[in-house]
């Protein structure tokens, strides 16, 4: 019962369906901005799901850190990883040129692509200035990077012992990140502490088996009833929807939530239609995250607001990202493919 390429894909869609919930709609100053429908403590019901999406960082960590724990063994994983990464940043060049263009072509070319120095820093992630949601490719590649480190570490010690040290790190990181954020490498150490723990509870989830363990435990609830562990799943998830806004409002929770939010997904039956809207989201879930804030936040500011309501709003948003993201897929599957033949054709 671990965990599948469909799973993992199904849930790098709903991180990134979260994480524009997250973004779109994670304020209290919400005037001007959009207009909520239904309220509950009169506190609009979409601030409850957009604190609770604030796991969608530690689903695109977990995923990965799973996903390399089970190529870990395979011949050539570390050349396999970096060309991974190579061809990731040249997604990200692509959306980095293809808006810088944009920008220019609307008249706001002094803020992106602004100065020749302030798009090199973008171009090689030393210097993230024009998407707030691009940190986490820095943080991702420091990670790739050392990641044969990591996954020897997972493999070789007690799994309490690893998640353990992985949490006080992630604790400490977490101070830095919010209280010394002024300073860069204060804020990568931040943002690459809390985003490795992550990264790690992916690597002993396959590891240990824990989802075969799960699925166990599972079939024999159902035996004595099949309706238990979905009921049992809904209160877990209302219980965290209220609960990470009315008494811990804290993305320092992010993890857990984020943990069980996979759990419930995993053992829980998925209907074919939801499973298929979830896999063609999955093959769009990096330029969504690539691109959405482009429509909100810079660029074309406020742009989805102009759709009102909040459902209104996040399904505009959906729209146009699909929209953006398939001539993005395009021209980088095309790219790759030159690549790939010329990769292949040196090492024949």
């Amino acid at each position: 019962m671990e965990l599948t390429n469909k799973d993992t894909k199904m849930i790098q869609a709903i991180s990134a369906l979260a994480m524009v919930c997250l973004h779109l709609f994670c304020t209290l100053e919400y005037n001007g901005l959009f207009t909520p429908l239904v309220y509950f403590k009169d506190i609009p019901l979409i601030f409850y799901f957009a604190q609770l999406s604030d796991f969608c960082v530690a689903g695109f960590a977990f995923c990965s850190g799973y996903a390399h724990m089970v190529k870990h063994e395979q011949k050539g994983y570390y050349k396999n990883r970096l060309l991974k990464l190579f061809y990731l940043l040249i997604n990200f060049w692509i959306v980095l040129i293809a808006f810088s263009l944009i920008s220019i072509a609307i008249g706001q070319s002094s803020s992106i692509p602004g100065s020749l120095a302030t798009f090199l820093g973008n171009f090689f992630l030393y210097r993230l200035t024009y998407n707030g949601a691009w940190w986490y490719l820095f943080t991702y590649a420091i990670i790739v990077i050392i990641s044969p480190i990591i996954l020897k570490i997972v493999k070789k010690f007690n799994p309490i012992l690893v998640l353990t040290i992985g949490l006080v790190l992630y604790c400490v990181a977490y101070y830095v990140r919010v209280k010394i954020h002024s300073n860069w490498l204060a804020m990568q150490f931040g943002l690459f502490g809390m985003t490795l723990f992550e990264y790690e509870v992916g690597a002993v989830f396959y590891r240990h088996s824990f989802f075969t363990k799960l699925g166990q435990i599972k079939a024999y609830i159902d035996k004595k009833s099949s309706l238990i562990v979905p009921i049992l799943s809904l209160i877990i998830f209302l219980s965290m929807l209220l609960g990470h806004t009315l008494i811990i409002r804290s993305l320092i929770i992010a993890p857990a939530t984020g943990c069980i939010i996979i759990i419930i997904f995993k053992i829980n039956h998925k209907p074919e239609f939801v499973q298929k809207i979830l896999l063609f989201i999955g093959k769009h879930s990096t330029n969504i995250w690539l691109t959405h804030m482009f429509f909100y936040l810079c660029v074309f500011k406020d742009l989805v607001y102009c759709a009102k309501y909040p459902l209104m709003i996040f399904l505009l948003m959906l729209v146009i990202c699909l929209a953006v993201s398939v001539p993005i897929n395009l021209l980088h599957s095309k790219i790759v493919k030159i690549i790939d033949k010329k990769f292949k054709h040196g090492n024949t």
